[in-house]
């Protein structure tokens, strides 16, 4: 098994890569479904705690975990809403 090193390891981009594409193949229709049914502003509004509480991590870590899966979420929201954005261009042309 290879060492990991904490510090200056690829471990968190690749769990969030992995995290990303899972959600891509599994979530798709899912997702793309909820982001047509809400405004932009909910959607643009699911994670602005991060920016409010910078210092969670050493108060609450529990929350400070959950706030990073919405990240990732977030993150596959993305993925999926260019996803959706490139099939629509391909179908038309």
């Amino acid at each position: 098994m290879a060492r990991v090193e904490w510090p200056n390891s690829l471990l968190f981009a690749s769990i969030y890569g992995v995290v990303e594409s899972a959600s891509t193949a599994l979530f798709g229709a899912v997702i793309g479904s909820w982001v047509d049914r809400l405004a932009y502003a909910k959607v643009m509004a699911v994670d602005p705690e991060l920016l409010i509480h910078s210092d969670l991590k050493s108060r609450n870590f529990a929350a400070f975990i959950s706030l990073v899966i919405r990240v990732n979420f977030s993150g596959a929201i993305g993925v999926l809403s260019t996803l959706a954005g490139t099939i629509l261009i391909e179908r038309d042309w």
